[in-house]
């Protein structure tokens, strides 16, 4: 095929393709059934895309690139009773405050005094 039969062929092709739907050759008129094609024709193209997305993160996910690895027991760490204690120290000191606040009254002065 030359060069001149393909810039022909692909001319011809590209038309064909602006001519699929379209009864209005000139262009004039508006025509809502073309719209609307092109809008449920592009719709339909976005969802068979989400969907080979879906079904490629589905194989990916089944074949384990995703999977979380376990660690074994030797690389645990020991839970520290110390920190353990002052951490729930912590809380009680709070809670015992927020207890003593909630029981006092408010001192409020009155502005228009």
């Amino acid at each position: 095929m030359s060069k001149k039969n393909k810039t022909e062929y692909i001319k011809k092709l590209s038309k064909k393709f602006t001519e699929i739907g379209d009864k209005d050759k000139t262009k004039i008129r508006i025509l809502s059934h073309r719209d609307w094609g092109v809008v449920i024709s592009l719709f339909f193209i976005i969802v068979v895309l989400v969907i080979a997305v879906h079904i490629y993160l589905f194989i990916q996910i089944g074949e384990g690139i995703f999977s979380v690895k376990q660690q074994g027991e030797d690389s645990s760490k020991k839970l520290d009773i110390e920190k353990l204690e002052r951490t729930t120290a912590s809380f009680d000191e709070q809670e015992k405050e927020f207890n003593r606040i909630l029981g006092e009254k408010p001192n409020i002065s009155d502005p228009s005094i």
